[in-house]
């Protein structure tokens, strides 16, 4: 994969393919990353302090 990369040349359907694959994993971490993000961003927007003791602000 290196070399094609380096050569700018990707003729072998295989290595296409394992691209479109790499490529296709990576987007879906990206999209799995940003559901997470939005999901801690709407527990930090909606918190409620949960009693117990409070951290001093000294």
């Amino acid at each position: 994969m290196l070399e094609a990369r380096r050569s700018g040349i990707c003729s072998c359907e295989n290595l296409q393919g394992t691209i479109r694959s790499k490529a296709g994993e990576i987007q879906q971490r990206i999209e799995d990353l940003l559901a997470l993000q939005a999901e801690l961003t709407a527990m930090l927007n909606s918190w409620e302090a949960c009693g117990g003791e409070k951290a001093s602000t000294a």
